[in-house]
């Protein structure tokens, strides 16, 4: 966007590896911290990855209206989808410098494969968060996996799915679960199974301020 001049003489937001970089680039334009998503005449910015769902609702809410948002939300589990966002929690310090250095070099004597068991009408977004969320561990890779082939999400979008070993560990999801409500329930089991050090990688990586109070058991 900043190549294409949609940035120039405008406000912006964006993630916080790019913090410091984005506007030595494009000097003429401003980045605005604590917000996970700007609009500035008619140009759109987000600071990406899970900031993308209160980015959609806030689109569908200036296309369809508030109710058709709170609509959306309720199917994703959200309960608003404000801008405001707490930017100084997501930057990389020497602690967690350290720790990356560590979960790098860990991952590479226990990364894993697992399967995603798909079927025809299951949650594309669940599943995407799922996935994403145990992949940025460093320690696990997850492939799509059913016995019959391609399948039909509940999106209607296509996925390529093949029969998997039949020993390889199950992705855990939950189908009572709204997308937003399986990825809180995923990174706690990061947290349980991986440890704080990795757990709070993913949550910076994916500039995500968690879910309020305690992982359930």
């Amino acid at each position: 966007m900043g190549r294409a001049g949609l940035l120039d003489g405008r406000r912006f937001t964006g993630h916080w590896s790019d913090r410091s970089l984005l506007p030595e680039r494009h000097p003429g334009a401003t980045h605005v911290p604590h917000q996970r998503y700007l609009v500035d005449r008619g140009v759109a910015t987000s600071t990406g990855i899970t900031a993308s769902v209160p980015a959609t609702l806030a689109l569908v809410e200036a296309i369809g209206g508030r109710e058709r948002a709170q609509a959306v939300a309720a199917d994703l589990g959200v309960a608003s989808w404000g801008p405001a966002h707490d930017s100084a929690r997501f930057e990389l310090d020497a602690r967690r410098k350290w720790n990356y250095v560590l979960n790098k070099a860990t991952a590479f004597w226990g990364h894993e494969r697992w399967r995603a068991d798909v079927r025809d009408g299951s949650d594309d977004i669940a599943l995407a968060l799922a996935a994403d969320a145990w992949s940025r561990t460093g320690r696990v890779s997850v492939d799509a996996a059913s016995a019959s082939g391609p399948v039909t999400l509940r999106s209607g979008l296509k996925l390529i799915a093949q029969p998997a070993a039949a020993d390889l560990p199950r992705l855990p999801l939950a189908s009572d679960l709204k997308p937003m409500q399986q990825l809180d329930r995923t990174l706690c089991e990061i947290a349980r199974r991986e440890g704080d050090s990795r757990h709070e990688w993913v949550l910076l990586e994916m500039e995500y301020p968690s879910a309020p109070g305690p992982c359930a058991s």
